[in-house]
């Protein structure tokens, strides 16, 4: 399953990078076959901003698990080591 959802938030980073130039560069022509693929430039931001929400709450989920899994292993995400007392 971790693997899957890592999987998965690749193809999201790649669609959500593609969807930002469209939007960004609209009319540059660049990305004129997304824009014309997903049904116009509203479906593009809709889809963009669906994208945002998805990674806003698999980051969400993934700190929440962490949390309750443990507080000592809080500190991997941000440090890389777990905290150890100073007695052991």
């Amino acid at each position: 399953l971790q693997k899957s959802a890592y999987g998965v938030m690749a193809v999201l980073l790649i669609l959500q990078a593609f969807t930002g130039f469209a939007l960004y560069t609209p009319f540059a022509g660049y990305f004129d076959w997304l824009i014309a693929a997903l049904g116009g430039l509203m479906i593009v931001r809709q889809f963009h901003y669906l994208i945002m929400w998805a990674f806003i709450v698999l980051t969400m989920v993934h700190v929440y698990l962490s949390f309750a899994e443990g507080v000592k292993t809080v500190p991997l995400m941000f440090i890389g080591k777990e905290s150890v007392p100073s007695d052991e």
